[in-house]
């Protein structure tokens, strides 16, 4: 019988070696490293646009008079506090739109202010702007308010942007809980905006934001900016994430005396709730009130009338954040600032309405919360804040003679 014949072990056979030259490998993995993170991106902006209101635009632009202004002509969602629809006019205002000549028969009230009075956490129909014009007749309120504006920026905003208007009065408002320190440059940690001095009695301007980094890159970037954060929901939630990281950097500065218990807000002035401590506190109060009389010397000069109205805050206007905080901070006066401004403005003839105390004896009455929302009293003046604040100026107004009876309703 014949053996089988022994067989040879199979031998293992190595993979066969790529073939080609070694930059086609190279270009075939960036290809797929690419396709790859561009895969990652569509899911991620479509993830960003079902998760958020998209758009949310940045809505403030860089100037080389007042620092930043509104963007003209853009819309969106407002939704970091409170909620609107959002929308500025060809003039840069958060308004509809307005011819620069005032049309016969037309009462024109023009109103400065900072966030309280550009009022994005509230529809514009619910800012006070809007109901106070809902209750005259033949009047246009035409709201110049930007975030972050202090009196500097608000003197320079008449001077240059509604001076072509032709307002028949202007309205001051005030937010004395940060617009005392946002007129310092030392107080505000330097924010790159104008700052004015007091050299020898006189005002002297300070442009120094001109040369900040973030001035400079936006000069050279903004187009590009603005272009990528409009049409892009993650390249705008990694922006608002940015501003977001920046502000709470401002306002953990020693400078910008930062919230140190429930009563105090974080981005609010401790300072203000007494009379000024420090050189730089007085100085800043001495620029103020010098501001303030130049807004009076400018505006009837255009055959105008001046007015100041003076913000809350929620601290000041909620019964029970109030009185906590006269057990956590005995030694400070809530309504000092307001008083303070108001007394100054009357003193020099410019009618002035002080909002604190009928603020707050409406919420002890009522028991309605006028700052915040989700029920709690922090923050900007919700509907209600600006429904209230809207009835009291008019009053205001009718009562001091600042509106003609013809316009009253």
């Amino acid at each position: 019988m014949e053996e089988p014949e022994a067989q040879e072990p199979e031998r293992e056979t190595k993979p066969t070696p790529p073939t080609g030259p070694r930059w086609k490998r190279w270009l075939a993995n960036l290809g797929l490293l690419v396709g790859g993170c561009l895969v990652a991106l569509v899911v991620a902006e479509f993830g960003c646009r079902a998760m958020y209101y998209f758009p949310q635009p940045q809505f403030l632009q860089l100037d080389d008079i007042v620092g930043h202004r509104l963007r003209a002509k853009i819309r969106g969602y407002y939704v970091e506090e409170g909620f609107s629809h959002f929308s500025t006019n060809s003039h840069h205002m958060r308004d509809r739109e307005f011819s620069v000549q005032k049309p016969p028969g037309v009462f024109r009230i023009a109103v400065l202010g900072d966030s309280y009075a550009e009022a994005l956490q509230v529809e514009l129909e619910q800012t006070f702007c809007k109901r106070l014009e809902s209750q005259l007749k033949q009047v246009e309120v035409l709201n110049f308010g930007v975030s972050g504006y202090g009196t500097a920026q608000e003197y320079l905003t008449y001077l240059n942007f509604v001076r072509p208007f032709s307002p028949n009065l202007v309205i001051l408002a005030v937010s004395p809980g940060n617009d005392i320190s946002d007129n310092s440059r030392a107080l505000s940690g330097g924010y790159p905006r104008p700052y004015y001095t007091l050299k020898d009695s006189r005002l002297e301007r300070d442009n120094g934001f001109r040369q900040s980094r973030r001035h400079r890159l936006l000069r050279r970037w903004g187009p590009l900016y603005y272009f990528v954060t409009d049409h892009s929901a993650l390249a705008e939630t990694l922006d608002r994430w940015r501003r977001r990281v920046s502000t709470r950097q401002r306002q953990l500065s020693p400078e910008q005396n930062a919230a140190t218990s429930p009563t105090v807000e974080a981005g609010l002035s401790q300072g203000v709730y007494g009379p000024p401590a420090t050189p730089d506190w007085r100085a800043a109060w001495a620029v103020t009130e010098r501001l303030i009389l130049e807004l009076q010397r400018a505006v009837p000069e255009d055959g105008a009338s001046l007015a100041i109205m003076t913000a809350t805050t929620g601290g000041q206007v909620d019964a029970q954040m109030r009185e906590q905080a006269a057990r956590e901070h005995p030694d400070w006066n809530m309504e000092y600032a307001d008083r303070r401004l108001g007394q100054f403005a009357e003193s020099q003839g410019i009618p002035a309405l002080v909002l604190v105390p009928q603020f707050l004896d409406y919420n002890r009455r009522t028991g309605v919360k006028l700052h915040g929302f989700a029920n709690a009293s922090r923050g900007h003046w919700n509907a209600q804040g600006h429904r209230l604040a809207a009835e009291l100026l008019r009053r205001f107004l009718a009562d001091r003679g600042l509106v003609p009876p013809e316009y009253l309703k």
